[in-house]
């Protein structure tokens, strides 16, 4: 009896193992991470090609076995697919190896070498390694945020538009991500750990809304009194002190940073780089550089992070900022936030910008607001449905955070 019982257990679990569902990997540089969300650590970094077995499922992640590891990988990783990236179809590489979530030698040396050559923050590469909120930290800012509210149904207040491709982050994007973010470092990042958190809990909330939601993304402020943002390849954000100032509440913040995460999402700074690459020229310190070096693909890459920082510190064409400003606001109306806040904070920006005809560079100044301001308060009033009882409203939690 025991044999046969030893035999049936032996049975049970080769037919628990074959009927879990196997499928590769269709896309480099796949996050398995230990818990279903964005903000979860990652586990491992899977390259294209490899085998998994799936063992549960949420709506927007799914539990998978690869090897002797348990974690999870996001549904968009199946979704859209597209063999190359931007930035891919210039340099050709390995683009499996790195992982935001670890830094490697190789993120870490071109940092530190395009540092060297254009002045930029080399504190900042430490920095940008260590964890900013932990998943415990955020779940418990969501749970404080819904309260008796229902995400899902908020979620669904508006669908998201179809993607023609799902944003894929790369070993280039991360290369190239942080050497920009350590270049405009060199301004002055702000060390409150408040409010670093603060910004990036509800950022992390609008991105979890958004077609992007399996991104690691980071938010910092820096130390600016013009109104600026920043995005870079590789996920990286900031906000100047001076636009921050000029925020009066979350709802306000939910959907500036929304229109952040459009940019990143949509790649416009690639994009625009694409459009303009007949125009653009390398610096003559990457050229003589260039000259130097014996790899062709590492002076590409560094024109290329000099070319991305151009376009994440230049103006935008409108047509980035429109598309921006809608998607922008859907994001954060999904997470609960009331979009017409946005309009209030681009009017208020408007009204206390003035032009620098000398650096003229921030889409934040009053010169790009009067048709972005009609455009966004169109959108809203013709495709938006209002259903304020369902709003999240936390107006004291942005003062102690944000002015204490």
């Amino acid at each position: 009896m025991k044999k046969y019982s030893v035999i049936l257990l032996i049975l049970l679990f080769t037919i628990n193992v074959f009927s879990k569902e196997r499928v590769t990997i269709p896309r480099n540089n796949t996050h398995l991470r230990e818990g279903p969300g964005c903000f979860y650590p990652v586990i491992k970094v899977l390259s294209k090609g490899s085998k998994i077995y799936k063992l549960d499922q949420s709506d927007k992640w799914l539990q998978v076995k690869w090897q002797h590891n348990v974690g999870w990988v996001s549904r968009n990783v199946f979704e859209n697919c597209k063999s190359e990236n931007l930035l891919d179809q210039k340099i050709k590489t390995d683009t499996s190896r790195i992982s935001q979530a670890s830094m490697s030698g190789a993120v870490r040396g071109f940092a530190e070498k395009y540092i060297a050559q254009t002045g930029g923050n080399p504190g900042f590469v430490e920095q940008y390694n260590k964890k900013l909120i932990t998943p415990e930290e955020y779940l418990s800012f969501k749970n404080n945020t819904f309260q008796n509210r229902n995400p899902k149904k908020l979620e669904k207040r508006y669908g998201l538009p179809q993607e023609s491709n799902i944003t894929q982050i790369t070993w280039q994007d991360e290369k190239i991500g942080l050497a920009v973010a350590s270049r405009i470092a060199q301004k002055g990042v702000i060390k409150d750990s408040n409010k670093v958190k603060y910004i990036n809990f509800v950022g992390t909330l609008v991105l979890e809304k958004s077609s992007g939601y399996q991104h690691s993304v980071k938010f910092y402020i820096v130390k600016e009194p013009n109104s600026a943002a920043y995005c870079t390849p590789g996920g990286i954000f900031f906000l100047s002190q001076g636009l921050i100032d000029k925020i009066n509440n979350e709802a306000e913040l939910a959907c500036l940073l929304g229109h952040e995460l459009a940019h990143f999402i949509r790649k416009h700074g690639q994009l625009e780089l694409q459009n303009r690459e007949t125009r653009i020229k390398a610096s003559h310190a990457f050229q003589k550089l260039e000259e130097e070096t014996s790899s062709k693909n590492t002076s590409k890459l560094e024109n290329l992070a000099n070319n991305l920082y151009e376009a994440a510190c230049k103006k935008r064409q409108l047509k980035y900022e429109y598309e921006a400003d809608r998607l922008g606001v859907i994001y954060a109306y999904r997470a609960g936030y009331n979009p017409n806040t946005y309009v209030n904070l681009l009017k208020r920006l408007s009204d206390n910008s003035e032009i620098d005809y000398e650096n003229f560079e921030s889409e934040w100044e009053s010169f790009y607001l009067d048709k972005r301001i009609k455009k966004v308060k169109a959108f809203i009033s013709n495709q938006i449905e209002r259903k304020e009882a369902l709003d999240v409203k936390n107006k004291e939690r942005f003062i102690d955070f944000m002015h204490p």
